[in-house]
């Protein structure tokens, strides 16, 4: 397919880091919303057991289920939840989040967060970044009118790398199937070009080969 067609590639798009970082939480959030396989992988990595149990044993007709960008955490409203989890997403595979609580305050700073997802009585709130920069402080303040009321708050973290091994797992999975996700294999697609430290190296039975004019074998 030509790349020009890809879902997620725009024209003239903004070269800062924060429009980098708004388009990517967005064009995942859309594959969130559109790939019910992928959403239900993504919250069994970052959520413990128990609550994804909690979540999806049993739904019925009053349960809300909400997923937003850019939210601004203070608007949120606090009483309708009794958890938090507080999501770190970067390409730090290791990204320690035993300091959590130790982060400074902002003060009365407005706190935008990437991405809420809501299920239940259960918010989840993600901080996104591309690299492995620390997202925990924004996070921390982000999280913290939930803090201050003493919520129950979890902080956890998620790496890119994690996250296209489930979208890759996720579009097998659908293809033995005969299914197809083209906001899966567009984000996939457009990742590999755009970060392509995300990825594993691919299997050598798997990489395209080229004759000596330049063209695939």
């Amino acid at each position: 397919m030509d790349h020009h067609l890809n879902l997620f590639r725009f024209f003239n798009e903004n070269s800062e880091t924060e429009v980098i970082e708004n388009n990517l939480s967005r064009a995942f959030s859309i594959c969130l919303k559109n790939n019910s396989l992928f959403f239900n992988e993504f919250l069994k990595a970052i959520m413990t057991n128990d609550d994804y149990e909690y979540l999806f044993n049993s739904i019925s007709a009053e349960h809300k289920y909400s997923l937003n960008i850019q939210i601004n955490t203070a608007s949120i409203e606090k009483e309708s939840f009794s958890k938090v989890y507080a999501v770190a997403m970067t390409s730090d595979k290791n990204l320690d989040m035993g300091d959590f609580y130790s982060q400074l305050d902002y003060g009365d700073r407005i706190n935008i967060t990437d991405i809420v997802i809501s299920i239940k009585d259960i918010v989840i709130i993600i901080e996104v970044k591309r690299t492995g920069e620390d997202p925990k402080a924004q996070l921390f303040n982000q999280v913290l009118p939930f803090i201050r009321e003493e919520y129950d708050v979890i902080p956890t973290s998620v790496s890119w790398q994690d996250v296209v091994r489930i979208m890759r797992k996720v579009k097998n999975i659908q293809q033995l199937l005969f299914q197809t996700s083209v906001f899966i294999t567009d984000f996939l697609q457009l990742s590999e070009v755009k970060f392509p430290h995300w990825f594993e190296p691919k299997p050598f039975n798997l990489l395209p080969f080229t004759s000596q004019n330049g063209t695939p074998d």
